[in-house]
């Protein structure tokens, strides 16, 4: 349940400005290209594969992440909060995935 909440949360946070500055079209596919990968990556390094959309979510602030970055300049304050809030909710999941 707590990987759940913490997939809704992260995909709360940051999917509606994802969205915004995407597309809905790059978002979904940014989303559902992340989300096979990350399963087909988990099917082949694991002996316990599992599916899920926390590759997904992953791939989502992972690209925004990299978009942040190349426009560091351009976004400059707001740009940089928002890789800080990316930060956090990445170290977040990777805490309680290890737990």
């Amino acid at each position: 349940v707590t990987h759940l909440m913490l997939n809704t949360f992260s995909l709360q946070n940051i999917g509606p400005e994802v969205e915004r500055l995407f597309g809905g079209g790059r978002f979904l596919s940014t989303y559902l290209a992340a989300g096979v990968a990350g399963n087909l990556v988990s099917a082949y390094y694991s002996p316990n594969p599992s599916l899920g959309a926390s590759g997904a979510v992953f791939g989502l602030m992972g690209a925004y992440y990299a978009f942040l970055s190349q426009n560091e300049r351009i976004l400059g304050r707001s740009g940089q909060n928002a890789m800080s809030r990316v930060s956090g909710t990445l170290a977040m999941n990777v805490l309680f995935g290890l737990s």
